[in-house]
């Protein structure tokens, strides 16, 4: 991206992954745009929906139902582990019942909270969804809250690399997950 913006070509936005778990973007990413005046569109901030009450309680042997089941929890395994990820799930829930809504709202605002952020993309499968999703709008994380998350956040590990290398790394297990050359024959 920054070869594009020195060549003169105004940029306005950046899509990139960005979650409570896949942090990549705070490395670098986060204060380039701030700094450019560029905004991230998020998407994978609810980790494929493994940001939700059902997974309280859940043990180590969840089965991945979807592809980015398999991919957050690749995500989860290399940065919180999965005691960290449930120590961390009560930890949302915590917040979320403080301002009567749910983990994903909690986890969606905070990552709406941070420099350079514009919008989240957070996918729907039915009506519910969208109104549930409307709510996100509804409260305002306070400080305690964000130093909360950061505090936890900031005992464990982010992924190696920028945004998108671990996924471009021939071999790598983030690599090997994604549907490759589609457009080819």
């Amino acid at each position: 991206m920054a070869e594009i913006v020195d060549a003169g070509i105004p940029v306005v936005s950046c899509q990139t992954q960005y979650s409570v778990f896949d942090r990549r973007p705070e490395k670098k990413l986060l204060d380039y745009c701030k700094d450019k005046g560029i905004s991230l569109l998020c998407y994978g901030t609810l980790s494929g929906g493994l940001l939700a009450e059902k997974w309280i309680g859940n043990d180590a042997s969840v089965q991945p139902a979807t592809r980015s089941h398999v991919k957050y929890l690749q995500v989860i395994e290399d940065t919180l582990g999965f005691d960290g990820y449930q120590d961390f799930l009560l930890l949302l829930d915590k917040i979320a019942k403080k301002h009567s809504v749910k983990i994903a709202h909690i986890a969606t605002k905070y990552i709406l909270s941070q420099p350079s952020v514009g919008a989240s993309i957070v996918g729907v499968r039915n009506s519910s969804h969208v109104e549930s999703n409307e709510c996100i709008f509804s409260f305002e994380l306070d400080d305690k809250d964000i130093e909360e998350i950061e505090q936890f956040l900031d005992r464990y590990p982010i992924l190696n690399g920028e945004p998108f290398e671990l996924e471009r790394t021939v071999g790598n297990k983030f690599r090997n997950i994604m549907k490759m050359n589609l457009n080819e024959a």
